[in-house]
């Protein structure tokens, strides 16, 4: 790769999916390096009055990727395990992620 070279920008020059999944591709690079290497402990700090946790927003975001991509654009149903879980609770993915491993929670994202 040239110095020049940065994979996690879209392409200068391409057609829309490549622009999109270029995006795609950025965000989700730059949210792995913030979230890296975390402990279970630093997963599930919360700051201030939230209850927000870096667990919870990176099963939120994997939960988000899953269902655009298997139903909005394949018209499939989700499936595990996403399945059943995310329509008892509206919040079911923040609050579960408590309980999830780190290396569970990475398996989700990645």
């Amino acid at each position: 790769m040239a110095d020049n070279d940065y994979p996690w920008e879209p392409p200068l020059a391409g057609t829309e999916v490549e622009h999109l999944l270029g995006a795609l591709g950025r965000l989700r690079t730059t949210f792995r390096w913030k979230a890296d290497d975390l402990s279970a402990e630093q997963l599930r700090m919360t700051i201030g009055a939230s209850s927000l946790t870096m667990a919870g927003l990176l099963k939120h975001l994997a939960l988000v990727e899953a269902y655009t991509f298997t139903v909005k654009l394949s018209g499939k149903p989700m499936g595990a395990p996403w399945d059943g879980n995310a329509s008892e609770d509206d919040d079911w993915e923040f609050t579960s992620a408590k309980d999830d491993a780190p290396d569970e929670l990475y398996a989700l994202w990645d």
